[in-house]
């Protein structure tokens, strides 16, 4: 279904920059995909979720646009559409 994963952040950008951009600083990419006998726990960065939380605190935080896909579900897209936004929203999160 899919090609090889990404080994670098230029294969990365090749494959995905037009849709979505690493957050400055980051230098490497690893890319892991569990299994139905491996369960894969993922942590954002401390630092993250302390610079969200306290956007938040101060009503600053901005949802990222893929949440218009999965809160309003706009007219044209399929229902492939609305997974796929689930599978990138899962797979890209970060806690910014």
């Amino acid at each position: 279904m899919f090609g090889s994963w990404p080994r670098s952040i230029d294969e990365f950008n090749q494959a995905v920059g037009a849709h979505y951009t690493l957050p400055p600083g980051v230098k490497t990419i690893q890319v892991i995909q569990g299994n139905d006998e491996v369960f894969v726990l993922r942590l954002p960065a401390k630092n993250q979720v302390e610079e969200s939380n306290e956007l938040a605190a101060k009503g600053k935080y901005d949802l990222p646009p893929i949440i218009d896909i999965l809160a309003n579900k706009p007219a044209g897209n399929t229902v492939q559409d609305f997974f796929h936004a689930r599978v990138a929203d899962y797979t890209m999160r970060q806690c910014r």
